[in-house]
């Protein structure tokens, strides 16, 4: 953990933005605007997942990646 000093009307602004995007600390507040301004995607978006409708696509896909094994 890391202490910042701030003046005060830097801490009021960041209590305001604190309320306004409903961030429960200030660490999550400063790490969702780092994110956002290094534009790290969220790990969702970063992992992605895969929306499949049904076992079939599923399958079909098992077969294809175990034909090159």
């Amino acid at each position: 953990m890391t202490t910042v000093t701030i003046d005060d009307e830097t801490h009021e602004k960041l209590k305001k933005l604190k309320e306004k995007e409903g961030s429960k600390s200030f660490n999550q507040l400063l790490n969702d605007i780092a994110e956002k301004e290094l534009e790290i995607p969220d790990s969702e978006d970063m992992f992605g997942s895969m929306n499949l409708k049904d076992s079939e696509e599923v399958r079909s896909h098992k077969d294809r990646a175990e034909r090159y094994d």
